[in-house]
């Protein structure tokens, strides 16, 4: 991919937007009148004419970005220009939810919407604290969102309706994503249908758990690209802890960590007493030592971020929606836990 040097300003609007370039870029570059205008100008009079040349005969351009513009040369560069932006966005953001640990009060904390509120040991603040609206989280004329495991930064959309509909609001802590923040009239609504349920586990067989069940899944040709997901449910003492991690591709680790989720389950009060779900960043090293190895047995390898937790009593219930949730577009999940998938996915 022929590299483009991003301008600030491009780059800060488009890393804010929660629906994403690929939709938003044309329209802007269309419109004379959109406040961005100059500087997209600018933007893309960036590109070198030898990309402009290689993405003309790019079969991915030919069928995906040449009705972006009549004169193809600028549907060309708008297409480099979108290229560049999906690749740039999601690691900056990864880079800096792994860098928030050398900060105090990270972006987005140091805004003055959500300046007031503690943070805790995990970068952490209260889900009770915002008004909830979709994806969105507004507060004081301001709307964030919970950081994505994914390039896709609407993939934590379906875990917070989860977490909302089986009323964890209360119980439930997030964080915040450090890009995606704008003045609420200029967030957009999106709602999303994508609806599911699970059956209800056999926690008999959980309860009578003696020694480590695990499994591991190969994602299926239009599952989330990743290199397997592992799973794993432990007996510790009174309680079962359930672990399952989808480890991203190799190639990958840049701009994505992996979705890491994790339960506690208490037999003796047929009750889930924690949940939380998290990225994992791994290092080429990092990655070698986790991808030798099943979920069980990998250790802590790797830089934990977490972006959810739940403290408090759940109901057994809960356990496979919100997992669904966090899981998006990961089938092999949401077949385990009963939604009638068709094997081909």
């Amino acid at each position: 991919m022929c590299s483009l040097e991003l301008l600030p300003s491009v780059f800060d609007f488009f890393s804010s937007d929660p629906i994403g370039p690929m939709l938003t870029l044309p329209q802007a570059v269309w419109n004379p009148e959109h406040p961005l205008a100059p500087e997209l100008k600018d933007q893309l009079a960036l590109v070198d004419p030898v990309c402009v040349d290689r993405a003309k005969a790019d079969k991915a351009f030919l069928a995906l970005g040449a009705h972006y513009s009549k004169d193809q040369d600028e549907a060309a560069r708008i297409w480099i220009l979108l290229r560049a932006l999906q690749d740039e966005i999601p690691r900056v953001r990864l880079r800096l939810l792994a860098q928030q640990r050398d900060s105090q009060r990270p972006a987005p904390y140091d805004h003055p919407a959500v300046g007031d509120l503690d943070i805790d040991s995990d970068y952490l603040v209260p889900l009770a604290a915002f008004k909830v609206s979709g994806g969105a989280l507004f507060r004081r004329g301001f709307a964030f969102s919970v950081a994505s495991p994914l390039e896709a930064v609407n993939s934590q959309y379906w875990t917070i309706q989860a977490l909302r509909q089986q009323g964890l609001g209360e119980l439930t802590m997030v964080r915040l994503d450090p890009l995606l923040v704008r003045a609420e009239q200029d967030y957009p609504a999106m709602h999303y249908r994508m609806w599911w349920y699970g059956r209800p586990l056999d926690w008999r067989r959980i309860d009578n758990l003696r020694e480590e069940e695990h499994g591991r899944w190969l994602p299926g040709a239009l599952s989330t690209k990743a290199e397997f997901i592992d799973y794993v449910w432990s007996p510790r003492g009174s309680e079962v802890h359930f672990r399952c991690e989808e480890l991203p591709k190799k190639g990958a680790t840049e701009k994505r960590g992996s979705r890491y989720f994790h339960a506690i389950y208490e037999p003796a009060g047929k009750r889930i007493s924690h949940l939380d779900g998290s990225i994992r960043v791994y290092g080429p090293e990092q990655w070698d030592s986790r991808s030798a190895n099943h979920l069980r047995n990998s250790g802590k390898v790797g830089n934990r971020i977490k972006l959810f937790r739940v403290s408090g009593v759940v109901d057994l219930d809960c356990l496979a929606e919100i997992c669904i949730g966090f899981f998006v577009w990961s089938f092999d999940v949401a077949r385990y836990f009963g939604l009638p998938v068709p094997d081909e996915l």
